[in-house]
């Protein structure tokens, strides 16, 4: 009896043994299931997409596509876009406003400003329907600023001259060189105001703001986010 009872209980061990192995087969297939639709989700399936801008804005060829691509991506049904950025060059941020437009003409959009999002950054975020951002989130800086580095006097200091031959005085300048001269200041200033009145008819537009009003708050100074809200 007891070499009987020893049989069924070594019997009643290895079935349990092969019910836990069969549990754990079943589980791993359906985790390899669950992973499998969730690989097509992100692929073929409707879905919010999100963008991270995030540091200085430049030119990019590769992020361009990638929106264009978006803006017609049919499985896309939506699009957030999240901000860091405190700006970057004038051309990089119309580049890549032009490319958000594209996707906010053909589906919502809507734009999250977590830490800054201000120049170019603020540009961003006009591309899109909403805009939301942190209380005490950095935004605004509406304006264009223009630096050149100029270190003639050092150059005096330590004996360096330059030689310098064009074709005219305003080729070349401004010049790290020598001082601006007054026609290289009035060039300079021209290409600024014709920055910063497009990026002032963004603010209108965009804001559904009177114009006069948008003017008043290019002055270049930086908002909370909860200061830009009131």
């Amino acid at each position: 009896m007891s070499a009987e009872r020893d049989h069924l209980l070594d019997r009643r061990r290895l079935k349990r043994k092969l019910g836990m192995w069969q549990a754990g087969a079943l589980l791993l297939l359906a985790v390899l299931v669950i992973v499998g639709v969730s690989q097509i989700w992100t692929t073929d399936q409707p879905h919010i997409a999100r963008i991270t801008v995030d540091g200085m804005i430049g030119d990019n060829y590769n992020r361009e596509k990638v929106l264009a691509d978006l803006a017609e991506n049919k499985n896309a049904k939506a699009v957030i876009v999240r901000v860091n950025s405190p700006g970057g060059t004038v051309a990089g941020s119309e580049a890549l406003y032009n490319g958000l437009m594209g996707i906010s003409e053909n589906k919502p959009t809507a734009a999250f400003i977590g830490t800054i999002g201000a120049s170019g950054g603020y540009i961003t975020a006009l591309a899109t329907d909403r805009i939301f951002a942190r209380k005490n989130a950095l935004t605004g800086s509406i304006g264009i600023i223009f630096q050149a580095p100029e270190i003639s006097g050092l150059y005096e200091k330590v004996g360096i001259g330059i030689q310098e031959v064009k074709s005219s005085p305003l080729k070349g300048g401004p010049s790290m060189y020598e001082p601006m001269s007054d026609d290289q200041r009035e060039i300079v200033l021209q290409m600024i105001d014709d920055s910063n009145e497009w990026f002032i008819d963004l603010v209108s537009e965009r804001r559904e703001m009177e114009r006069d009003i948008a003017a008043d708050l290019a002055d270049g100074r930086v908002f909370t986010g909860g200061r830009a809200l009131g």
